[in-house]
């Protein structure tokens, strides 16, 4: 989804700053003495000041372009995703109009990237540390009678693929400080099927396009259309007063829990030595498949030391460099995670497992502020092995290609079908997004832009 942890952890930070303050405690306490007078006329100023500023910073901070309107309008004839009633999705209230909305929005955080930096960023996740090249090569699940669950779509057989693998910081600020806490992203793109010597299976050009998104936190920040409208609408307000009461109303008390741990999480010192997970859930098998399920996806380092060592079915990990110790930082340098990361990429290939997580019993999948408790039948189990290549892909060429690729959880066979609210709005979002981000750097996408059927 198009996280905005930049901001909230300046709202947080400004709030653990103000309460920490003895001074507005005391103010306070003054409405209860002979002085509750005077300090309630001036509090009640200030909330009069508070709802006018709130009611007027409804009005757009950007002019409505033509070209907001064209893509809007091309993309509201394709279909809105159905949901999966037996898998427990249901729509929410006006949430087909409010994804076209927070879209529509959105398009106005893209204007002020392209105003500020002369380049139309990604409006989430816009740092990337690198796009590398990567395999990955789904186990042989069929033989394990505990695995027959997840023996569907393209973990249905023991296969590699080449993949396209961006990691990138959760941040706003397409040139910030990798010293800055934030949240870390891993986007996954396998582009074509090999065979098992490595050859392409058709020709060099892709012929597939299945992406997996994930970040270093396993729960997202909200799962409300209404509230996601209020939060991007805050983004683009130009009144800091407003923008921080939107941003509470917007996320809530657990909105504002998992936004604090997410941004302030141990710090990383390498994009490869962190878990990633998917937030949000998807389908694993057909739509009428009658033991379809819903499932979570995960990311992790690859360690000969894991239970279920599903790898040792595959001698693809025999060329893994070690499980990666923390790398040194250098203080001084505000990019040093892409610097870790082309420093280990340069000493061979780094690999990591790729995970698949059941729905527990009680499980919602609408619900994406919840983390599904790992454990019983439900923990995350491999099912494939990522393998990073070494290689230096640190180059103007790459970096270009890096910028104008697309990852969006819809680019997904019919067997990774995303579900849950969030997911629904992004079928929405991010195409037109990406339609719009292209445009404004008169570029094309790297890739098919195929809309999926279903």
């Amino acid at each position: 989804m198009k996280e905005n942890e930049y901001m909230l952890s300046r709202i947080i930070r400004m709030l653990g700053h103000n309460i920490s303050r003895g001074h507005n405690r005391g103010n306070l306490q003054g409405l209860n003495g002979n002085s509750g007078e005077k300090y309630g006329s001036r509090y009640g100023l200030i909330l009069l000041l508070v709802g006018t500023l709130w009611a007027c910073d409804t009005v757009p901070t950007h002019q409505e372009k033509k070209l907001h309107l064209d893509i809007l309008a091309t993309h509201e004839k394709f279909p809105y995703p159905a949901v999966d009633v037996a898998l427990g999705e249901n729509f929410q209230d006006q949430e087909q109009r409010l994804a076209y909305e927070i879209a529509h929005e959105i398009m106005n955080t893209v204007d002020r990237y392209d105003k500020k930096y002369h380049m139309a960023f990604r409006d989430a996740h816009p740092k990337a540390h690198g796009c590398v090249r990567a395999e990955f090569h789904t186990y042989d699940l069929t033989k394990d009678k505990s695995y027959s669950d997840y023996v569907k779509g393209i973990f249905a057989e023991a296969q590699s693929y080449e993949a396209i693998i961006r990691f990138s910081n959760s941040s706003e600020n397409p040139k910030g400080n990798d010293h800055d806490r934030d949240a870390r992203g891993m986007a996954i793109k396998l582009v074509k099927r090999v065979n098992l010597e490595g050859s392409a299976e058709i020709s060099a050009k892709r012929t597939m396009n299945q992406d997996f998104i994930m970040i270093n936190h396993p729960v997202f920040i909200l799962d409300d259309a209404k509230d996601y409208l209020t939060l991007v609408q805050a983004q683009n307000s130009e009144s800091t007063i407003a923008k921080f009461l939107r941003i509470l109303w917007a996320l809530g008390l657990r909105g504002l829990y998992n936004a604090y741990n997410t941004i302030f999480q141990d710090p990383i010192t390498n994009p490869l030595e962190t878990q990633y997970y998917s937030m949000v859930p998807y389908r694993l098998g057909h739509e009428h498949d009658s033991d379809r399920i819903a499932v979570k996806y995960s990311a992790r380092p690859f360690s000969t030391d894991h239970e279920n060592p599903s790898y040792k079915k595959s001698d693809y990990f025999r060329s893994c460099l070690p499980f990666p110790e923390k790398s040194p930082i250098n203080e001084k340098d505000e990019n040093f995670l892409r610097t870790a990361l082309k420093t280990t990429l340069g000493n061979g290939d780094a690999c990591m497992e790729f995970m698949v997580q059941k729905r527990p019993s009680g499980g919602n999948v609408e619900n994406s502020q919840l983390a599904w408790e790992d454990k019983g039948g439900s923990q995350f189990v491999p099912v494939a092995l990522i393998k990073i290549l070494k290689q230096d892909f640190d180059t103007p060429k790459q970096n270009t290609q890096c910028e104008n690729e697309s990852f969006n959880p819809w680019h997904a066979l019919e067997e990774h079908k995303p579900l849950g609210a969030v997911n629904r709005l992004r079928k929405v979002i991010y195409p037109i997004i990406s339609e719009y981000r292209h445009k404004l750097n008169q570029n094309q996408s790297q890739e098919n832009t195929v809309r999926p059927n279903f």
